[in-house]
């Protein structure tokens, strides 16, 4: 059981986002309202949020890390200026590194890392696919549970690259992002129910599958 949980968004940031630009910041938001509401639905698991976004131009940490309650903090349209190229790897490195940062000496914890993008890696050059795989394998060894959400490019073939294996793929038109986060909230409350009855498994959990949290424990 454990006693706090850190949600990790990684977002694309890269040009071809512009397309989806509104629904990307409404969907976000939406996303940490449910975080919001479930940290004042159940005190007795504290949520936290860090947030990212990224493109060639940069990886800019959005929203640093905060305990999430009734007010939780939101993404601005300004602030989100989608351009530029996809340093996926470089992205999910730099967070990821960041948060274990922050993390280090701390106990009793889980981490949801959600990955939203509409293309595949095409400017990393700090990290690679093999290193990025080796990453996320040993941090599923620690409680730490990756989802990839993608569009235009094929998803589950990038997502099992780096080592996901909780990957889906949404429509990029006609508010396609909008529908699939609807059912995202659901696979997040039961993966969040879950951490305060049985437990999970970062390696196996089947976090879009997940419904009652009696058949999600390790």
């Amino acid at each position: 059981m454990k006693t706090s949980v850190y949600n990790l968004v990684i977002l694309d940031e890269s040009g071809s986002m512009n397309a989806i630009r509104q629904d990307a910041v409404t969907c976000c938001n939406n996303l940490i309202g449910a975080i919001g509401e479930e940290a004042e639905g159940n005190p007795s698991l504290e949520q936290h949020l860090l947030f990212f976004t990224f493109n060639s131009e940069g990886i800019r940490e959005q929203i640093p890390l905060s305990k999430v309650g009734a007010d939780p903090p939101r993404l601005y349209p300004d602030d989100y200026r989608p351009q530029a190229l996809t340093p996926l790897y470089d992205a999910i490195g730099k967070a990821t590194g960041r948060l274990r940062l922050l993390l280090d000496g701390k106990e009793d914890f889980a981490v949801l890392v959600t990955i939203l993008t509409d293309g595949a890696e095409n400017s990393s050059d700090i990290y690679n696919g093999e290193t990025i795989y080796s990453i996320i394998r040993q941090l599923s060894m620690r409680d730490w549970l990756f989802t990839y959400i993608g569009t235009n490019h094929d998803v589950q073939a990038e997502a099992s690259r780096i080592g996901i294996v909780n990957a889906r793929t949404f429509r990029y038109a006609d508010a396609g992002l909008v529908d699939f986060m609807r059912s995202e909230f659901e696979s997040r409350r039961a993966f969040y129910r879950s951490l305060s009855t049985v437990g999970f498994s970062g390696r196996s959990y089947a976090y879009f599958e997940a419904s009652d949290p009696s058949q999600t424990g390790k």
